[in-house]
């Protein structure tokens, strides 16, 4: 007859081939992940390439910004990656290196009031 603790083992054991058996066949089964795609650690963020007063529309800054690859640890909370991300005017001056954050740009206090800005604007 076969001891309470020995069962036990036989059970323990055959329970871990069971699960490496089922592990082995599901890791062939996960698709490869693109390190690159995924976990860029220097992402594209748009950055002033020069000074850019308050008040400058959207449209007439994107000329002024373009892309870096910044470190993950070195982008700003709201950072951009695109212009098309931006709408409205500067809310206040962008200096030159500074990176394009969503809160930068949006609605004046004075167009706000007078009814001129839609909808998805930062307002001040």
């Amino acid at each position: 007859m076969t001891s309470p603790r020995r069962w036990a083992a036989v059970v323990v054991v055959a329970s871990a081939l069971v699960l490496l058996a089922i592990l082995g066949t599901r890791a062939n089964e996960t698709p490869e992940i693109n390190r690159a795609a995924c976990c860029d650690e220097s992402p594209l963020v748009l950055v002033a390439r020069v000074n850019i007063p308050a008040g400058t529309t959207a449209q007439e800054a994107a000329g002024s910004l373009e892309l870096q690859k910044i470190s993950r640890s070195a982008i700003e909370l709201g950072a951009l990656g695109s212009v098309e991300d931006i709408k409205g005017v500067t809310l206040e001056p962008i200096f030159f290196g500074q990176q394009i954050t969503i809160d930068l740009f949006g609605c004046t206090e004075a167009k706000w009031a007078r009814g001129e800005c839609g909808g998805g604007y930062n307002n001040r």
